[in-house]
């Protein structure tokens, strides 16, 4: 299929996932989808996540053969993230991924594949007026060179998910919002002298440099990813130390799972989740998985934030932020 007729086909596709966002209430028979005047064409559509997520996003591409008859869409479910980029690499590799392919923050990793939207958008996309779509949500999908290159369908938020049932057995307090990094770690010393043997108070989420390590050297003032000078980093030595004695102290004191438990659980999803499988009592998920992790186990979670900073770990909020 030529490249430009089947990006007009997502376009299309688009749409109508947006439009799948906005509540039920809120949708009228007014809304108006961008005329189809192709001929018959199949395109490729692959995501990650559960089976809730699949069978959801396969009943808006019913909805879309619907309104586009003459377009069948395949969908590709791929399982958890890890899966799904593993297979991403691989098909891309191959020239055969698919048309429309779920990405997060990483999109720009695979800037080199993707078509560009501007053409797009007021024709096919129709996203180009605040009265459509909130703006602020393009400016994270569009690139240095100025060309958007992805539609967000959603955001949310990293947090603390934690075995609410399990912490309260153990007579412990709830933990609070916005502790220090410093006061969690108290906390997960009070915790780990109350829960059953064999149970860690934290999941190991040392190597998720994405996201926890990110936030972690933002709050340093170090931030790891930004768009200065065309992608300057300006993490520094002082805080990847921070980061990782940090992790080998509460490593240490049997804070976090062990290294069996971690290699055991890849904490994907609430299928490979030391939490869920009762090893662990809080660990960092994002908000809009509370749900399937809520429906994973028959213990009560809660949610809490993420540490703010202070302590030995950050800099003071008025000191200097280093720039070298």
């Amino acid at each position: 299929m030529n490249k430009r007729y089947s990006i007009s086909l997502l376009m299309l596709l688009v749409v109508l996932l947006t439009a799948s966002l906005v509540p039920a209430g809120a949708q009228t028979s007014s809304v108006e989808l961008p005329e189809y005047t192709g001929g018959p064409a199949e395109i490729r559509m692959g995501w990650w996540g559960n089976d809730d997520r699949a069978a959801r996003t396969l009943a808006v591409i019913d909805l879309f053969e619907a309104a586009y008859p003459d377009i069948s869409v395949v969908g590709e479910p791929n399982g958890g993230t890890a899966d799904h980029f593993q297979i991403i690499d691989t098909q891309l590799a191959g020239n055969n991924a698919p048309d429309i392919i779920q990405f997060g923050g990483n999109w720009p990793d695979y800037q080199q594949y993707l078509e560009p939207l501007n053409s797009y958008l007021g024709e096919q996309l129709m996203i180009n007026t605040p009265e459509q779509f909130d703006q602020t949500a393009l400016v994270p999908a569009t690139g240095l060179d100025g060309n958007l290159y992805a539609v967000s369908l959603g955001t949310n938020t990293l947090v603390l998910v934690y075995n609410k049932t399990l912490i309260e057995a153990a007579g412990v307090d709830l933990p609070a919002d916005n502790l220090t990094w410093e006061e969690l770690v108290e906390y997960g010393r009070t915790l780990k002298a109350a829960l059953p043997e064999g149970v860690a108070p934290f999941v190991d989420n040392s190597m998720n440099q994405v996201n926890y390590l990110s936030y972690f050297y933002t709050q340093q003032g170090t931030q790891l990813w930004t768009l200065d000078d065309g992608g300057k980093s300006y993490a520094t030595v002082e805080s990847a130390q921070a980061w990782l004695q940090m992790w080998a102290d509460m490593r240490a004191e049997g804070l976090i799972a062990d290294a069996e438990t971690t290699y055991t659980y890849t904490e994907d999803g609430p299928d490979s989740s030391a939490l869920v499988a009762g090893e662990a009592a809080i660990g960092l998920i994002w908000s809009n998985q509370v749900a399937a992790y809520q429906a994973a186990t028959t213990e009560e979670l809660g949610v809490t934030t993420l540490p703010v900073g202070g302590g030995r770990f950050l800099r003071h909020p008025d000191e200097p932020v280093p720039r070298h």
